[in-house]
Protein backbone atom coordinates (compact mmCIF):
# COMPACT_ATOMS: atom_id res chain seq x y z
CA UNK A 1 0.00 0.00 0.00
CA UNK A 2 2.79 2.42 0.93
CA UNK A 3 4.45 1.75 -2.43
CA UNK A 4 1.35 2.83 -4.40
CA UNK A 5 0.68 5.80 -2.12
CA UNK A 6 4.25 6.99 -2.67
CA UNK A 7 3.68 6.94 -6.44
CA UNK A 8 0.43 8.90 -6.12
CA UNK A 9 2.22 11.46 -3.96
CA UNK A 10 4.48 12.35 -6.90
CA UNK A 11 1.54 14.23 -8.44
CA UNK A 12 0.80 16.14 -5.24
CA UNK A 13 4.38 17.36 -4.67
CA UNK A 14 4.86 18.77 -8.15
CA UNK A 15 5.07 22.62 -8.07
CA UNK A 16 3.54 22.75 -11.56
CA UNK A 17 0.50 20.90 -10.23
CA UNK A 18 0.26 23.45 -7.44
CA UNK A 19 0.19 26.22 -10.03
CA UNK A 20 -2.57 24.50 -11.97
CA UNK A 21 -4.67 23.99 -8.84
CA UNK A 22 -4.15 27.59 -7.73
CA UNK A 23 -5.05 28.92 -11.18
CA UNK A 24 -8.27 26.93 -11.25
CA UNK A 25 -9.04 28.10 -7.72
CA UNK A 26 -8.53 31.74 -8.68
CA UNK A 27 -11.01 31.32 -11.53
CA UNK A 28 -13.59 29.39 -9.52
CA UNK A 29 -13.65 31.16 -6.15
CA UNK A 30 -15.91 34.16 -5.66
CA UNK A 31 -14.00 35.50 -2.68
CA UNK A 32 -11.68 38.36 -3.58
CA UNK A 33 -9.61 37.72 -0.47
CA UNK A 34 -9.05 34.10 -1.43
CA UNK A 35 -8.25 35.12 -4.98
CA UNK A 36 -5.50 37.41 -3.69
CA UNK A 37 -4.07 34.71 -1.43
CA UNK A 38 -4.03 32.18 -4.28
CA UNK A 39 -2.50 34.78 -6.60
CA UNK A 40 0.34 35.58 -4.18
CA UNK A 41 0.99 31.89 -3.60
CA UNK A 42 1.23 31.39 -7.35
CA UNK A 43 3.56 34.36 -7.62
CA UNK A 44 5.75 32.93 -4.86
CA UNK A 45 6.06 29.62 -6.71
CA UNK A 46 6.85 31.32 -10.00
CA UNK A 47 9.45 33.73 -8.58
CA UNK A 48 11.05 31.81 -5.70
CA UNK A 49 10.82 28.20 -6.83
CA UNK A 50 11.76 28.89 -10.44
CA UNK A 51 14.96 30.69 -9.41
CA UNK A 52 17.92 28.49 -10.38
CA UNK A 53 20.27 30.16 -7.91
CA UNK A 54 18.06 29.38 -4.93
CA UNK A 55 17.49 25.72 -5.76
CA UNK A 56 21.15 25.19 -6.67
CA UNK A 57 22.30 26.53 -3.31
CA UNK A 58 19.78 24.40 -1.43
CA UNK A 59 20.49 21.28 -3.49
CA UNK A 60 24.25 21.67 -3.08
CA UNK A 61 23.78 21.59 0.70
CA UNK A 62 21.50 18.54 0.46
CA UNK A 63 23.54 16.37 -1.89
CA UNK A 64 26.54 14.48 -0.54
CA UNK A 65 30.05 15.55 -1.46
CA UNK A 66 31.19 14.59 -4.96
CA UNK A 67 33.65 11.73 -5.30
CA UNK A 68 35.82 10.21 -8.02
CA UNK A 69 36.67 6.55 -8.54
CA UNK A 70 40.35 7.40 -8.96
CA UNK A 71 40.38 9.00 -5.51
CA UNK A 72 39.09 5.87 -3.76
CA UNK A 73 41.82 4.62 -1.41
CA UNK A 74 40.03 1.48 -0.21
CA UNK A 75 38.96 -1.64 -2.10
CA UNK A 76 35.46 -2.70 -1.11
CA UNK A 77 34.08 -6.22 -1.17
CA UNK A 78 30.79 -5.20 -2.78
CA UNK A 79 29.42 -2.30 -4.80
CA UNK A 80 25.69 -2.09 -4.06
CA UNK A 81 23.88 -0.56 -7.03
CA UNK A 82 20.40 0.78 -6.32
CA UNK A 83 18.78 0.23 -9.70
CA UNK A 84 17.13 3.18 -11.37
CA UNK A 85 19.52 4.77 -13.82
CA UNK A 86 21.87 2.82 -16.13
CA UNK A 87 24.94 4.95 -15.39
CA UNK A 88 24.95 3.63 -11.81
CA UNK A 89 25.74 0.17 -13.20
CA UNK A 90 28.39 1.66 -15.48
CA UNK A 91 29.99 3.33 -12.46
CA UNK A 92 30.08 0.04 -10.57
CA UNK A 93 31.66 -1.68 -13.56
CA UNK A 94 34.34 1.02 -13.71
CA UNK A 95 35.04 0.47 -10.02
CA UNK A 96 35.39 -3.26 -10.59
CA UNK A 97 37.71 -2.92 -13.57
CA UNK A 98 39.83 -0.39 -11.66
CA UNK A 99 40.19 -2.79 -8.74
CA UNK A 100 38.15 -0.64 -6.35
CA UNK A 101 35.47 -3.30 -5.69
CA UNK A 102 35.63 -7.10 -5.76
CA UNK A 103 31.96 -7.80 -6.51
CA UNK A 104 28.88 -6.02 -7.83
CA UNK A 105 25.38 -6.49 -6.41
CA UNK A 106 22.36 -5.04 -8.24
CA UNK A 107 19.41 -4.23 -5.99
CA UNK A 108 15.94 -3.89 -7.49
CA UNK A 109 13.74 -5.29 -10.20
CA UNK A 110 15.60 -5.37 -13.49
CA UNK A 111 14.23 -3.67 -16.63
CA UNK A 112 14.61 -6.88 -18.63
CA UNK A 113 15.47 -10.49 -17.86
CA UNK A 114 18.79 -10.71 -19.66
CA UNK A 115 20.25 -7.68 -17.85
CA UNK A 116 22.72 -9.85 -15.95
CA UNK A 117 23.94 -11.57 -19.11
CA UNK A 118 24.53 -8.20 -20.77
CA UNK A 119 26.76 -7.11 -17.90
CA UNK A 120 28.67 -10.40 -18.01
CA UNK A 121 29.30 -9.88 -21.72
CA UNK A 122 30.79 -6.50 -20.87
CA UNK A 123 33.50 -8.14 -18.80
CA UNK A 124 32.11 -8.74 -15.30
CA UNK A 125 32.53 -12.43 -14.31
CA UNK A 126 29.31 -14.17 -13.28
CA UNK A 127 30.94 -15.27 -10.02
CA UNK A 128 31.36 -11.61 -9.04
CA UNK A 129 27.90 -10.39 -10.06
CA UNK A 130 24.86 -10.75 -7.80
CA UNK A 131 21.29 -9.71 -8.60
CA UNK A 132 18.49 -9.13 -6.09
CA UNK A 133 15.32 -8.58 -8.11
CA UNK A 134 12.47 -8.46 -5.59
CA UNK A 135 12.79 -4.94 -4.19
CA UNK A 136 10.84 -2.01 -5.62
CA UNK A 137 11.92 0.95 -3.49
CA UNK A 138 14.71 2.11 -1.22
CA UNK A 139 13.33 0.50 1.91
CA UNK A 140 12.94 -2.84 0.15
CA UNK A 141 16.47 -2.56 -1.30
CA UNK A 142 17.86 -2.64 2.23
CA UNK A 143 15.28 -5.05 3.64
CA UNK A 144 15.60 -7.73 0.93
CA UNK A 145 19.35 -7.27 0.62
CA UNK A 146 19.90 -8.73 4.07
CA UNK A 147 18.04 -11.97 3.29
CA UNK A 148 19.46 -12.14 -0.22
CA UNK A 149 23.09 -11.89 0.84
CA UNK A 150 22.55 -14.29 3.71
CA UNK A 151 21.31 -16.89 1.22
CA UNK A 152 24.10 -16.47 -1.34
CA UNK A 153 27.03 -15.43 0.84
CA UNK A 154 26.59 -16.59 4.47
CA UNK A 155 28.44 -14.44 7.05
CA UNK A 156 28.97 -11.78 4.38
CA UNK A 157 27.07 -9.09 6.27
CA UNK A 158 29.35 -9.47 9.28
CA UNK A 159 32.67 -9.45 7.47
CA UNK A 160 32.36 -7.68 4.10
CA UNK A 161 32.64 -4.00 3.24
CA UNK A 162 30.05 -2.27 1.07
CA UNK A 163 29.95 0.90 -1.03
CA UNK A 164 26.50 2.01 -2.17
CA UNK A 165 25.87 3.73 -5.51
CA UNK A 166 22.77 5.84 -6.04
CA UNK A 167 21.78 9.41 -6.92
CA UNK A 168 23.41 12.03 -4.71
CA UNK A 169 20.09 13.66 -3.79
CA UNK A 170 18.71 10.25 -2.76
CA UNK A 171 21.68 9.10 -0.71
CA UNK A 172 20.53 10.39 2.69
CA UNK A 173 17.36 8.30 2.61
CA UNK A 174 19.20 5.25 1.27
CA UNK A 175 21.80 5.35 4.06
CA UNK A 176 19.06 5.65 6.69
CA UNK A 177 17.35 2.55 5.27
CA UNK A 178 20.52 0.47 5.44
CA UNK A 179 21.32 1.80 8.90
CA UNK A 180 17.88 0.58 10.00
CA UNK A 181 18.82 -2.90 8.82
CA UNK A 182 22.15 -2.57 10.66
CA UNK A 183 24.14 -2.77 7.43
CA UNK A 184 27.11 -0.41 7.32
CA UNK A 185 27.67 1.15 3.89
CA UNK A 186 29.95 3.80 2.42
CA UNK A 187 28.24 6.13 -0.04
CA UNK A 188 29.15 7.03 -3.61
CA UNK A 189 26.88 9.60 -5.22
CA UNK A 190 25.79 9.85 -8.85
CA UNK A 191 23.56 12.06 -10.99
CA UNK A 192 24.31 15.33 -9.21
CA UNK A 193 21.73 18.06 -9.79
CA UNK A 194 23.69 20.88 -8.17
CA UNK A 195 26.77 22.48 -9.63
CA UNK A 196 29.66 24.48 -8.26
CA UNK A 197 29.48 28.18 -9.02
CA UNK A 198 32.06 30.83 -8.14
CA UNK A 199 29.48 33.46 -8.99
CA UNK A 200 26.09 33.84 -10.61
CA UNK A 201 24.98 36.27 -13.31
CA UNK A 202 21.66 37.91 -14.09
CA UNK A 203 20.63 35.14 -16.48
CA UNK A 204 20.65 32.69 -13.58
CA UNK A 205 17.86 34.71 -11.97
CA UNK A 206 15.46 34.18 -14.86
CA UNK A 207 12.58 31.74 -14.25
CA UNK A 208 13.69 28.20 -15.10
CA UNK A 209 11.48 25.14 -15.61
CA UNK A 210 14.46 23.01 -14.60
CA UNK A 211 14.43 24.71 -11.20
CA UNK A 212 10.81 23.66 -10.69
CA UNK A 213 11.73 20.10 -11.59
CA UNK A 214 14.60 20.10 -9.09
CA UNK A 215 12.24 21.34 -6.40
CA UNK A 216 9.95 18.42 -7.21
CA UNK A 217 12.85 15.99 -6.79
CA UNK A 218 13.92 17.54 -3.50
CA UNK A 219 10.42 17.74 -2.04
CA UNK A 220 9.88 14.11 -3.00
CA UNK A 221 12.96 13.17 -0.98
CA UNK A 222 11.81 15.19 2.02
CA UNK A 223 8.36 13.58 1.92
CA UNK A 224 10.00 10.20 1.38
CA UNK A 225 12.14 10.54 4.49
CA UNK A 226 9.15 11.74 6.53
CA UNK A 227 6.99 8.88 5.26
CA UNK A 228 9.69 6.29 5.91
CA UNK A 229 10.10 7.62 9.44
CA UNK A 230 6.36 7.36 10.10
CA UNK A 231 6.31 3.79 8.74
CA UNK A 232 9.33 2.83 10.82
CA UNK A 233 11.50 2.15 7.76
CA UNK A 234 14.26 4.41 9.02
Amino acid sequence: MFYFLSKALVFLINPLCWLIVLTVYIVKTSSQKRKRIAFYLSLFILIFMSNEIIINEIMSKWEIKKQKVDDMEVTYDYALVLMGQPNRVSQAMQMYKNGKVKNICLLGRQPYRDYKSKIIKLGIPAAHLFVENKSRNTYEHAYYFRDFMTSVQPQCLDTASFIMITSAYHMRRAIKCFDKQEISVVHFGMNYLSYEADHYDLLDMLPSPIALYYWKVLIKEWFGIAGYKVMGYI
